[in-house]
């Protein structure tokens, strides 16, 4: 009965993967007693486990698929399948780790960045005189918007558009 090997250098050694080699054993004691044995190795190499990463805006849900292994264990999440789907709380590198169908295991990482949800800021409603005044509209805290009028129809992709309203009106 072969022992198992589990190689994680097995590219630089001269080893036949996945192959039995014995290696004989022989001593002799302070007596002049000997003795000889044997032990059967079966070498196998770790798996290559791969896992991509993924990035998301805050309260999105991500798809994590690892591979090159038979089993999967995610440390730190409570899945034990090769495709993961979950909703990170917050930018963290998750590690899955592979075992192949003989029993050898290695590790991947994957990065899970979490993007906060923007908050657009206007200013609150504003009261204009008819035909008498024009006003600024300014959005902050975004870097890109689309400025639509109560219809849908599109107004401006800047930051801050100047609107002089004939009626009341919402954007």
């Amino acid at each position: 009965f072969p022992v198992t090997i589990c190689c994680s250098s097995c590219a630089s050694t001269s080893v036949d993967l996945a192959s039995t080699f014995t290696i004989g054993v022989s001593g002799t004691d302070s007596n002049g007693c000997t003795a000889d044995t044997t032990v059967s190795y079966l070498v196998y190499p770790l798996p290559a486990v791969d896992v991509n990463d993924a990035e998301v805006c805050a309260g999105e849900s991500i798809t994590l698929t690892a591979t090159g292994a038979a089993t999967y264990n995610w440390l730190s999440l409570p899945y034990s399948s090769a495709s993961i789907t979950y909703v990170p709380d917050s930018s963290v590198t998750v590690v899955v780790v592979g075992t192949s169908a003989n029993g050898c295991s290695s590790n991947a990482s994957a990065s899970v960045i979490v993007n906060p949800i923007i908050s657009i800021v206007i200013q609150d409603e504003v009261f204009l005189c008819i035909y008498d005044s024009c006003i600024t509209l300014t959005a902050t805290n975004t870097s890109q918007v689309e400025w639509m009028e109560a219809d849908g129809s599109f107004l401006s992709t800047d930051l801050a558009i100047e609107v002089c309203p004939d009626v009341s009106t919402t954007y």
